[in-house]
């Protein structure tokens, strides 16, 4: 985001010469595309409050303050049966052709079975694998410290990645092209499941949202869909921690059959 949009437009200034009315100028240039407008704008607003904790500008003189953010329509996209099977058949096929690596569908299966974010699995490490607990232990995450509940086609699936990783000896359940590096992009090998499987315009974050959908269609209770995917606000999490394990397994285990019965 720096990189793309704030650098080019921001990046030769002094940091005491941003003003209200450049940050203004820069948020409205983003319009059409409001989400990642408000995205860049809360990027530059945190850069702000840096620069202010280390004096480089007067404290209280955030320019983003004030600026108001654009409306945002919620994505709410979610597979349907159909559609798993198919993301199921692209990835056989492709990994069949040698087009996509085993890697990268055993972690996007991942993502769809335990509605994790993509950097929890990416960069989750095999010490934090409790396999006779069926869970995934993260020492930290969006929301600090959280565990991923393992479904029987999710303990397949990390199995199955154990026994055929690229790299025997890393640390990471998916290793990365580099030593002591794990799995960075799924991108590229997402653009080619999409076209292979007619999912055009589905977003990886999607399959979480999938997760979810198929909880709740299950009755699985809010309070249990929201210790499985872990939620951001800190207050609606704590509700969460009085929910056992056994209530969440069984709604990881509901989620996991469904899945994996649709890809087929």
């Amino acid at each position: 985001m720096w990189e793309n949009h704030l650098a080019p437009k921001l990046g030769k200034m002094w940091v005491e010469e941003l003003s209200r009315r450049d940050v203004d100028a820069l948020h409205k240039a983003f319009k059409i595309t409001p989400y990642r407008a408000n995205r860049v704008l809360a990027l530059l607003s945190r850069l702000m409050i840096l620069t202010e904790a280390w004096e480089w500008r007067q404290q209280g003189s955030n320019p983003c303050r004030y600026i108001k953010k654009f409306k945002e329509t919620p994505r709410e996209r979610y597979l349907s049966k159909d559609e798993l099977y198919r993301l199921g058949e692209a990835m056989r096929t492709l990994i069949e052709t040698g087009s996509i690596w085993p890697d990268m569908a055993n972690a996007i299966m991942l993502l769809l079975l335990t509605g994790a974010r993509k950097n929890e699995i990416l960069t989750c490490e095999w010490e934090w694998v409790q396999w006779d607990q069926c869970v995934i232990f993260l020492p930290d995450s969006k929301t600090g410290k959280k565990q991923l509940y393992l479904s029987a086609p999710a303990i397949r699936i990390l199995a199955l990645q154990k026994d055929n990783t690229r790299d025997p000896d890393s640390k990471y359940v998916f290793p990365g092209r580099h030593k002591a590096s794990n799995l960075i992009n799924l991108s590229k090998p997402w653009k080619r499941i999409q076209k292979q499987a007619g999912l055009e315009g589905v977003r990886l974050h999607d399959l979480r949202h999938t997760a979810a959908s198929i909880a709740v269609g299950q009755g699985v209770g809010l309070p249990i869909v929201g210790r499985l995917l872990g939620h951001s606000q800190a207050q609606t999490t704590h509700r969460y921690a009085h929910v056992d394990t056994d209530p969440a397994l069984k709604a990881a285990n509901t989620i996991g059959e469904i899945i994996d019965h649709a890809l087929g």
